[in-house]
């Protein structure tokens, strides 16, 4: 009997230690995930602070504006069309496009430069994907103090545009004077105040926006040569959608006129254009005026960047500018302005 007794007890003693020591190990490994989860959280933590002081959670820094889009204030012209205005960051400073416009005569193709041109390129990709070119009239052709087909205005009255101006870009450099340094760069100081300055008090532009109305332009020098195409405007930083083909060299015209791009295709479409000349004005030949044949822009539209340039055909090959060119004759000193 006693027997039994101590072996109850001894397997009882067996049990507890048993216990003891399964407690013992989970108690041992409580304490090592406890220990190890204030490791992963202080290590956490001290990768947290030094993110933040890194500034891992600053807000994303903004992308600088490349381009600046000055508003056209001139509510008397009731010929502006108010489509907004292009994105003024995200644009490229770097490669080409190609501007197609569709004539009911033919084709013309203009390449751009976008590190000379950017927001010019800009506007002019936004306004055609608005459409605003399609349909429209090519309402001046100059065929006399200088050689070039007008057009970009939907209402064909010289006044039409956008209600936003773009600034001065790629200005050719004169022989004898350099032409400012383009203010492309929406972070320039003077850039809105310029365009600002520049707003039309009438709807008639000044001289100064017609490349027929600067006698004071340095002869000799070819600054818009065959195939250059250039914006009007109504003076400093006031370029819209209206714009210039120089299907002639053209000497005495002003270094005024932010050249867009060169014609690389059809160039002789425009030479044709001016060919048939200017339209009569009571009976009376004319040098600057309406195509005497209605020339309609049946699409405008801009390509996407490309990182090399289309080679011109020679048909549209754009002769170097030459300041020992022969001084012109005196049927080439600009004329009176035109309204445009």
């Amino acid at each position: 009997m006693a027997s039994s007794k101590n072996r109850q007890r001894a397997l009882a003693r067996a049990k507890a230690e048993r216990q003891i020591a399964r407690r013992a190990l989970a108690a041992r490994k409580r304490r090592r995930w406890q220990a190890g989860g204030v490791a992963i959280t202080t290590i956490a933590a001290v990768g947290l602070v030094g993110a933040w002081a890194g500034g891992a959670f600053d807000p994303e820094p903004r992308t600088p504006d490349v381009c600046a889009w000055t508003p056209n204030e001139n509510d008397a012209n009731v010929d502006l069309q108010d489509v907004g205005t292009p994105p003024t960051r995200g644009i490229p400073k770097s490669g080409f496009k190609t501007m197609t416009i569709e004539l009911g005569k033919g084709t013309v193709e203009v390449e751009m430069d976008l590190s000379k041109v950017p927001c010019s390129a800009a506007s002019l990709s936004y306004l055609a994907e608005k459409k605003f070119f399609n349909s429209t009239t090519c309402h001046r052709l100059v065929n006399g103090s200088f050689f070039a087909l007008q057009c970009g205005d939907p209402k064909a009255s010289g006044l039409g545009g956008p209600k936003y101006y773009s600034v001065d870009e790629n200005l050719p450099v004169n022989a004898q004077s350099e032409a400012s340094p383009s203010p492309q760069v929406a972070d320039s100081a003077t850039s809105a105040t310029s365009a600002t300055s520049a707003t039309p008090t009438s709807t008639t532009a000044p001289a100064s926006a017609d490349p027929s109305a600067s006698p004071s332009a340095v002869s000799n020098t070819y600054l818009y040569p065959r195939g250059t195409v250039a914006f009007s405007n109504n003076g400093p930083n006031t370029n819209g959608s209206q714009f210039y083909i120089f299907f002639k060299d053209s000497p005495d015209v002003p270094s005024e006129f932010s050249i867009i791009g060169t014609v690389v295709k059809g160039i002789e479409v425009v030479e044709g254009i001016g060919a048939v000349g200017v339209a009569d004005k009571d009976g009376a030949a004319q040098t600057d005026g309406a195509p005497k044949e209605e020339v309609a822009v049946t699409t405008l539209t801009v390509g996407s960047v490309r990182k090399t340039a289309i080679a011109a055909s020679a048909s549209a090959s754009v002769p170097a500018t030459d300041p020992n060119a022969a001084t012109p004759s005196a049927d080439a000193v600009p004329s009176a302005p035109a309204s445009s």
